[in-house]
């Protein structure tokens, strides 16, 4: 499956302008396999686990639907990932 990504990704966190501070989650983002596009949310790995020991607990289920998993939010990693996506992901 051939995929590609339409992003406009910002490398600071809009919540200390000027900062290079990297993100650690990204929502704004979309993958297409040409026929269909859809949103995906992208994750470095140390904020996935620091969000799922906050939010897991007993009787509680988290659900992320088009979760991409990465070790740095970088566009290079991030188009990485996506070229390496199953067939079928985006339908």
């Amino acid at each position: 499956m051939t995929c590609h990504t339409s992003f406009a990704y910002q490398p600071t966190s809009p919540s200390t302008p000027g900062r290079s501070k990297p993100k650690s989650v990204f929502w704004d983002a979309q993958v297409s396999d040409g026929a269909r596009t859809v949103p995906v949310t992208f994750y470095n790995t140390t904020r996935l686990l620091q969000d799922l020991q906050a939010e897991v607990a007993p009787d509680y289920a988290v659900t992320i639907t088009r979760l991409i998993v990465v070790d740095s939010l970088t566009i290079e990693q991030m188009t990485a990932a996506v070229a390496t996506l199953p067939d079928g992901f985006c339908t």
